[in-house]
């Protein structure tokens, strides 16, 4: 093993004219081997924007260019075989995409300062693992063959990304984000896909995703984008206007569908064969919302299309194309515990009610606002009483509320809680109380409560455990 140090700006790798054995040292030393560290640093160039070319396939053990204080640029004509760490500078860029390939047998760094490189990147040796240190990014492709490779949380660009081979190979995403432009391929069916929180964007159009039996935490689907093999998510997010297709015979177990499509984008949801059918299953209820849905079974709970269309050759899912009328008159008074709506379309909803026991009125809210008068039968108000409203929305605003003979508008901005409005002190001459509900997706429910406690005289705000995070009128 040898160090090698650029000297005498721009050339070819080949040429032993611009290798020393020393910094700054005179040329004429060989050219470094696969047991060789590289060293590109302020002794190598005296002037900017100098290009290294790649001229030939060349090799090295380390690379690093942590003291440049010039810009340069490698051109990737040939492969470059790197078999220890690889550390870039913010001075460095790069063109071409003839490979970049790791290969060695250790345990390795790659840290590119922001740098975004454009050869395709090859990990391929039994023996080695490779850590990132910061962001990765490559106009072109990574392939995963043999070894191991630490995401280590940081965040991973490319185009096509594959794991392929059939040697052991190991995989920590950890909790960072893939994005590619092409297709995702884990085709290796020895690959060891460690536990991860990490989100794969796919951003092409018309590209593919195989997982290959495995299990992933979540991936967003921002173009057309075909799924294939019987995977794991923990959540599906397609974009409005797009196409999602699943392999026909397969089944997707998911935890969370974040499916919510426009009025005039509708998300489209399909088997890539027509007629024959793909699954979803998941264990809990499922909301989407304007979509095409075809050739799709839904098993494992309740999947809810709401505003969406049946193309034909479903399963288990439940259309719901909402109410389209303006007002939605409700008057009732219940003994016991009622489903009374499953779903809102528009935007003004009245509802006259008096109670003697908690209601549910309110399961699916809309996509747009509404707006809620609650007018009380004063005649079978009873003091001690709330209103409660969970919801899974970008915000709720209670306005009107009363309380001392005060009225305050109080808005909340924290999905997935439960909002407790008191119907406390009413004062007939003030406005009823009003529920405004403004939601791009939302699934929830109104009740009235009976209660005995006549202290019910804030809004809560409960989280998933339970905790509050009140505000007190």
């Amino acid at each position: 093993m040898a160090d090698r140090f650029w000297v005498g700006n721009a050339g070819n790798w080949s040429d032993t004219n611009h290798w020393s054995t020393s910094s700054g040292g005179a040329g004429g030393a060989s050219v470094p081997t696969s047991s060789d560290n590289v060293y590109f640093n302020a002794n190598s160039f005296n002037i900017n924007a100098q290009i290294v070319n790649i001229n030939t396939s060349s090799n090295c053990n380390n690379l690093n260019c942590t003291g440049l204080n010039k810009t340069i640029k490698f051109g990737f004509s040939f492969p470059l075989n790197v078999c220890g760490s690889f550390i870039l500078s913010s001075n460095v860029t790069t063109q071409g995409s003839q490979p970049l390939n790791f290969i060695g047998n250790s345990v390795n760094n790659i840290q590119t300062f922001g740098v975004s490189l454009t050869p395709n990147i090859s990990f391929s040796s039994t023996m080695a693992v490779w850590i990132l240190q910061d962001n990765l990014t490559t106009t072109s492709n990574i392939n995963l063959s043999t070894g191991g490779l630490n995401f280590n949380n940081k965040s991973v660009s490319c185009a096509r990304f594959l794991c392929n081979g059939i040697a052991e190979t190991t995989l920590g995403l950890g909790s960072s984000v893939l994005t590619c432009s092409d297709n995702v391929l884990f085709t290796n069916t020895s690959l060891i896909l460690l536990d991860h929180t990490s989100t794969i964007k796919m951003t092409g159009s018309n590209k593919v995703f195989s997982g290959g039996d495995n299990t992933f935490y979540n991936i967003e689907i921002n173009d057309n984008t075909t799924i294939y093999d019987d995977n794991i998510f923990n959540e599906i997010k397609v974009s409005p206007g797009k196409t999602l297709s699943f392999e026909a015979d397969t089944i997707q177990t998911v935890s969370n569908l974040d499916i919510i499509g426009e009025p005039a984008s509708l998300i489209t949801l399909t088997s890539n064969s027509s007629g024959n059918q793909a699954t979803i299953n998941s264990s809990n209820e499922q909301i989407t919302r304007y979509c095409d849905i075809q050739d799709l079974i839904a098993t494992g709970n309740d999947f809810y299309a709401l505003n969406s269309t049946d193309s034909g050759n479903n399963s288990g899912w439940i259309f719901n194309k909402l109410n389209n009328e303006s007002n939605i008159n409700i008057d009732f008074n219940l003994n016991t515990e009622t489903a009374l709506l499953k779903s809102f379309s528009e935007s003004n909803i009245n509802i006259d009610f008096s109670f003697d026991n908690e209601t549910a009125f309110l399961k699916y809210f809309p996509q747009d606002n509404i707006d809620i008068d609650f007018n009380i039968n004063e005649t079978n108000y009873q003091k001690s009483g709330y209103l409660e409203v969970y919801y899974d929305l970008y915000y709720v605003c209670a306005l009107g509320c009363t309380y001392n003979q005060k009225t305050e508008d109080s808005e909340f901005d924290e999905p997935s809680k439960n909002i407790i409005i008191p119907i406390y002190e009413f004062d007939s001459s003030l406005e009823s109380p009003h529920l405004r509900i403004n939601t791009n997706k939302g699934v929830g429910y109104i009740r009235l409560v009976n209660t005995s406690d006549d202290n019910a005289s804030y809004i809560r705000i409960f989280d998933s455990d339970s905790q509050i995070k009140s505000l007190r009128l």
